[in-house]
């Protein structure tokens, strides 16, 4: 990540922090326990580097019982195509959370870096499960380039966890142009 770690999920459920910019003495990485993780969705290494990715960060990080918390959600693609793809969030593991329904700050830039504010015009979100699901379909990001936007959850003053472990999912990445046909 931007901080200089390499993170690794095990098998049993635990994710492992690796500190690759600062090695110890003896050329050893050190690694320190993470987090314990739900289920993993998908989890193909040998697809990673062609296929879009998203980021999610939280602020305030920790967060506030009864105050509110933005995500920030980037979705970059790398392939050479726009494609379209569905995002879903739901707050599992968030006791009283619900999500407001409206899309902050939203930015989208082509493979140049030039601004295309029309891509976050289309991003329609609904909500499903009592506000505890948000989802975004049909979501378009340009070939090479990205798309970020903020979503906000409101939190229960009464309900919070100390940690809580929300994982948002992209689906149906579908390329404008497709590079191979796939085989079922």
């Amino acid at each position: 990540d931007a901080g200089g770690y390499f993170y690794n999920y095990f098998n049993n459920g635990s994710i492992y922090r690796y500190d690759i910019e600062n090695p110890n003495p003896d050329g050893t990485i050190p690694a320190t326990f993470f987090a314990n993780a739900f289920k993993v969705r998908t989890n193909d290494g040998a697809a990673c580097a062609y296929r879009p990715t998203m980021t999610k960060t939280v602020t305030p990080n920790p967060g506030i019982p009864g105050e509110p918390v933005t995500y920030t959600i980037n979705i970059f693609n790398v392939l050479p195509s726009d494609i379209t793809a569905n995002f879903e969030d739901a707050l599992d593991g968030f006791p009283g959370g619900t999500w407001r329904n409206l899309i902050q700050n939203c930015s989208a830039k082509d493979a140049d870096g030039t601004e295309d504010s029309a891509l976050c015009t289309q991003l329609n979100p609904s909500l499903t499960d009592s506000s505890q699901t948000m989802q975004i379909n049909a979501i378009e990001v340009p070939a090479r380039g990205s798309i970020q936007f903020e979503l906000v959850a409101d939190t229960s003053s009464t309900r919070t966890p100390s940690s809580v472990c929300n994982q948002a999912s992209l689906t149906n990445l579908v390329p404008s142009n497709p590079l191979y046909t796939p085989r079922y």
